[in-house]
């Protein structure tokens, strides 16, 4: 039997399912579990979760819950769960305009601070089941992010989840009241407040940052650093590094680069010198190297010569590993990064034994 939620009047920003999904047809189950109970309400909240235990026990992993009052009014009760390491990326999800955090800037590097979850997790995520039946995070997706990334050290990511719907308004206060995670940098407030400019046109600055809880300076400064090219941002491993000056720096160098035809093969550039500076013992940020050759560009007067691009001989899934070629008149340079030790030794053998039978045939011909 397919069930649907009915939207509520506009203006109470509720969240409609649209289909009778596995997880939301769940949720009925338990409403019907209950139901006819007359003395239900009566039981003690102990009784209660052990009766939900008993049916649905791969949803209810302690008996321990809390109850919310949501900013419009509304209370949630909110039950603790643990979501397996295999069933994050596929039941559970991030929505940018709640939560705020650029999943793409999440690496094991931004998210060391959470090395000590592989021993102890000391704050769970808190999440709501939305219309798609997924578990949507308003605070933890660094967690939620560092257990995916652990490629299953981390066995679960302890959550609290309620299986109500919230709406859009209440998930953005919520998310607000329980933020547990570090600040979002600049970059990431500039998205958030970029969004508001395009769902709401019109809409000022001052009013993005009563929204956002953010100051109006802030909220500018933030604007100004979202011009910056998702590209150059994802060059560096911790974005919360950067301060307001280097935003300035690199706008500025962005600008001249797009008016010289030369960003795609700046960025490109940079790429290859951050993975060669990765060979280095003592190198372990990107921060100073792309700052200072950003501020060299600045300086140079003189127009650059044309620069001969790397094409990939084949793509990767990790933006970091590559093979790559550059072809100047007799000149050619092959760049690799990332790759096993293995090929690399079974590539140098083969180049060998090219060379040597390239040189036997020349010998021949004289």
């Amino acid at each position: 039997m397919g069930v649907k939620i009915m939207a509520k009047p506009r203006g109470q920003g509720s969240i409609v399912a649209s289909a009778a999904t596995p997880e939301y047809i769940e949720q009925q189950k338990i409403k019907a579990a209950v139901k006819g109970l007359s003395d239900f309400s009566a039981l003690t909240e102990s009784q209660q979760l052990e009766l939900l235990q008993e049916r649905f026990g791969d949803r209810f992993t302690s008996k321990k819950s809390f109850q919310w009052t949501l900013k419009s009014g509304e209370t949630r009760t909110f039950y603790e769960i643990n979501v397996p390491y295999e069933d994050l990326e596929a039941k559970t999800t991030v929505t940018f305009e709640i939560n705020g955090r650029e999943q793409s800037l999440l690496t094991t590097v931004t998210l060391s601070d959470l090395d000590s979850m592989e021993i102890q997790q000391h704050y769970p995520a808190i999440g709501y089941y939305n219309e798609e039946g997924k578990i949507d995070y308003a605070d933890g997706s660094r967690r939620r992010k560092r257990v995916i990334l652990s490629n299953g050290k981390i066995p679960f990511l302890k959550s609290w989840v309620t299986d109500e719907p919230i709406s859009l308004s209440d998930a953005r206060a919520l998310a607000k009241d329980l933020q547990t995670a570090k600040e979002h940098n600049l970059w990431e407030i500039g998205q958030m407040a970029k969004t508001y400019q395009q769902k709401q046109p019109g809409i000022t600055q001052d009013a993005i940052a009563k929204l956002l809880g953010y100051s109006r300076t802030k909220i500018n400064r933030a604007l100004k650093a979202v011009m910056v090219d998702g590209r150059i941002i994802a060059l560096f491993t911790d974005v919360s590094e950067l301060s307001h000056a280097d935003y300035d720096v690199l706008i500025k160098a962005q600008e001249k680069a797009i008016d010289r035809n030369e960003l795609d093969d700046e960025i490109e550039i940079l790429k290859i010198d951050i993975a060669e500076h990765y060979k280095k013992p003592d190198f372990d940020s990107p921060y100073n190297l792309i700052i200072k050759t950003f501020k060299a560009y600045l300086l140079a007067k003189k127009p650059k010569k044309t620069v001969i691009k790397f094409n990939d001989i084949e793509k990767f899934a990790d933006k970091n590993t590559f093979a790559k070629v550059k072809k100047e008149k007799q000149k050619v340079t092959y760049t690799f990064s990332r790759l096993s030790a293995e090929f690399t030794n079974k590539l140098e053998q083969f180049i060998k034994q090219e060379l040597k039978d390239e040189i036997e045939r020349n010998d021949k011909d004289k």
